[in-house]
């Protein structure tokens, strides 16, 4: 049986939806710094941490604000292979991009 899910009606849901964008938005914060300290100190775990929280965090907040995952990654997508085409500086001395680029489009073709 599958659990019923109650969901707030009214005031109650659009003021829960508030909460959790501005929680969100500090989480990405506290992240961010975490990920600076992480960076200071040169502990790859905590970076790889405070990366993956940040990517997720912004995820779940474009959820919030009533854009979908895909979106983000189409959006993504386009600004990568922009970029490309733009000579984009970590482009051009490593080609960084490109790598990103090939690394999400190896990622779909594992989910299909």
């Amino acid at each position: 049986m599958l659990p019923v899910v109650l969901r707030p009606k009214g005031d109650v849901g659009i003021a829960r939806n508030v909460h959790a964008i501005e929680w969100l938005k500090t989480e990405v914060t506290q992240h961010l710094g975490s990920l600076f300290g992480a960076l200071m100190t040169a502990k790859e775990d905590a970076v790889v941490d405070s990366m993956a929280a940040i990517v997720s965090c912004c995820y779940l907040l474009a959820r919030r604000v009533g854009i979908s995952f895909s979106r983000v990654d189409a959006r993504i997508d386009q600004r990568l292979r922009s970029a490309v085409r733009s000579e984009h500086q970590l482009e051009t001395w490593y080609g960084d991009l490109t790598a990103l680029i090939d690394y999400r489009d190896d990622a779909e073709k594992g989910r299909d």
